[in-house]
């Protein structure tokens, strides 16, 4: 079967075999997909790809809370604190549901990478008062990234310097570098050229 490449990236599903993964349990969160993704990933092997093939940019309108199964959860078309830990405490949900189900020892690594890559779950809302501000990312602290030092150097980067500065930085070093840098120890794969 020839794919369309105008329709742009896909996930692809072997039938019936990854049927059985489907549940309601994770409706709602807007993580559906990780929640596939990393069954499967349990089974077999996957394939890093270096191009961006989604991308989202701050100021964005999100239309997330549309939905009957995420009304609550989100508003529509703005990034409150409330979703943003909503979808946070989803994607650590999500890797421990599926740690447990499937004895894939990988929630704690999934943890240490979250927090290692925690800039965009800050800097989306750096622009709330520094008392929402920190509220919140004492929140996201609790629901695990408090073990993560890069959390807590992005948290006080964003307060002392602000958003616009700190993005600048981090483009530099990507610029740099010609790619993101690499933290922690998470696996990265087998590289080749």
């Amino acid at each position: 079967m020839q794919r369309d490449p105008s329709r742009g990236p896909e996930l692809r599903l072997e039938q019936p075999g990854h049927l059985r993964f489907a549940t309601d349990r994770f409706d709602g969160m807007t993580l559906y997909q990780c929640y596939l993704v990393a069954n499967i990933l349990a089974e077999k092997n996957g394939l890093y790809v270096p191009q961006v093939l989604v991308l989202y940019r701050r100021g964005n309108a999100p239309l997330f809370g549309q939905s009957e199964s995420e009304r609550g959860k989100f508003t529509p078309e703005t990034h409150t604190p409330e979703g943003s830990l909503f979808f946070l405490r989803g994607l650590l949900e999500i890797a421990r549901y599926v740690e447990d189900q499937r004895g894939v020892p990988f929630y704690r690594r999934v943890l240490q990478d979250v927090g290692n890559y925690s800039y965009p779950f800050l800097a989306i809302q750096s622009d709330k008062s520094l008392g929402v501000f920190t509220r919140y990312a004492v929140q996201a602290a609790r629901a695990g990234l408090w073990r993560s030092p890069m959390f807590y150097a992005y948290y006080a980067a964003l307060v002392l310097f602000g958003v616009q500065r700190v993005d600048r930085w981090i483009e530099r070093a990507r610029r740099r570098l010609g790619r993101t840098p690499a933290l922690g120890g998470f696996y990265q794969g087998v590289k080749r050229s």
